[in-house]
């Protein structure tokens, strides 16, 4: 519906930082930078002046972030409602990442198709097209701040416990657990996208021990940076170790969890509706039993 190029420049403008913004798409700072100059090229015009302090947006760049947010908004909410006039009343579209996994679903899945055999499923990787989220009825994800999911609604599965992850390097990585004593010898970082229950009374807790707290990051390259080099304490649910394979996962000090869900937009599909319903039923339903995906 637009030139998907207007989403890169979009987040290259907030940030101000090609790093960051590659790392909320999931791709490399050459690959931003790349879309960055075919966009100029194809507008004849220069949109971002470099400088050795960062980014700086020019008058044409200011221009274009403010018209091409509603635009990109507009064209969004276009490529939503065809979806729901298409004839794909018997598919339900799940969206798909690698910060976004499908845990539980799949089996879900083979729960429901089993007395509704007529639906399919169908997955999308908003990884490498983030403009086809809207086209998603579903997303399996723990609960997040990440803005593009705030009016979407949010079925809570389960509770994940948050872990200390640590490179395999790190001097703490032979250890079975971690204490505070540990923790106070190196710096914590969270996910910017991360929402802990209780997160508040955490922050106050490691503030009070005087433990160190690096500013959140995104995951992507400068967040493995942070703890593969700087040493640093990653908190992360442990549901996450399957992305961090190269990080080894101990039990937190403190016991605090992420709740974890699906997501849902809130004009989802007949399809997808009659989906969630199920699951609601699995885990909340009279009849529950010990047999439901867990992690």
């Amino acid at each position: 519906m637009y030139n998907r190029q207007l989403d890169t420049f979009l987040l290259a403008a907030e940030y101000l930082n090609f790093s960051k913004a590659a790392a909320a798409l999931y791709i490399t700072p050459s690959a931003v930078i790349q879309q960055i100059n075919h966009l100029e090229q194809d507008l004849q015009v220069t949109l971002f002046i470099r400088t050795r302090h960062g980014l700086e947006l020019t008058k044409a760049g200011q221009f274009l972030k403010e018209e091409a947010t509603e635009y990109v908004r507009l064209g969004q909410k276009i490529r939503s409602e065809l979806r729901q006039i298409d004839t794909r009343d018997n598919t339900i579209c799940v969206g798909t990442s690698l910060f976004l996994k499908i845990r539980l679903v799949y089996d879900l899945w083979v729960l429901f198709s089993k007395k509704q055999k007529h639906y399919d499923i169908h997955l999308i990787n908003i990884d490498e097209n983030p403009s086809a989220l809207p086209e998603a009825d579903l997303i399996e994800s723990m609960y997040t701040n990440k803005p593009e999911l705030e009016k979407w609604d949010f079925l809570k599965i389960c509770d994940v416990p948050l872990g200390c992850a640590v490179a395999k390097g790190h001097p703490l990585a032979v250890r079975d657990r971690l204490t505070i004593e540990d923790m106070k010898q190196y710096s914590v970082i969270f996910f910017q996208e991360l929402v802990i229950d209780q997160q508040e009374r955490l922050l106050a807790e490691l503030k009070r021990l005087q433990i160190p707290i690096v500013d959140s990051e995104p995951y992507g390259g400068p967040l493995i940076w942070n703890c593969s080099y700087r040493q640093n304490i990653l908190f992360a649910p442990t549901c996450m170790q399957d992305i961090f394979y190269d990080m080894v996962f101990l039990p937190c000090p403190w016991k605090f969890t992420v709740s974890y869900g699906i997501y849902s937009r809130p004009n989802a599909s007949a399809p997808a509706k009659e989906f969630l319903a199920f699951v609601q039923d699995v885990y909340y339903g009279e009849n529950v039993t010990d047999a439901v995906p867990v992690f």
